[in-house]
């Protein structure tokens, strides 16, 4: 069992699941993804999908991100993987 205290907060997954959602709406990202075939995501759904642990891993990612902003091709696939998985839960 995992205690109340390990789970994030409301206002905290509320917050996580905005940066995500603001992060996964950046241009050169969906260009990238387009590039790679991944076209018409539905980033709102698709985050709103996501459980908050799903959400708060990949905020978590975002945030070990360079401050350039520069998405090596990692990053890119283990997002796109995230959005498989949500896509073939729903």
């Amino acid at each position: 069992m995992i205690g109340a205290d390990a789970l994030p907060s409301a206002s905290q997954s509320d917050m996580e699941r905005a940066q995500v959602q603001a992060f996964l709406e950046r241009a050169d990202l969906r260009e990238r993804l387009q590039a790679m075939g991944v076209g018409g995501l539905n980033a709102a759904g698709r985050v709103a999908a996501m459980t908050d642990a799903e959400v708060h891993m990949l905020a978590q990612r975002i945030d070990a991100l360079p401050a350039g902003g520069a998405l090596s091709d990692r990053d890119i696939l283990i997002i796109v993987v995230i959005a498989v998985i949500v896509a073939i839960l729903l």
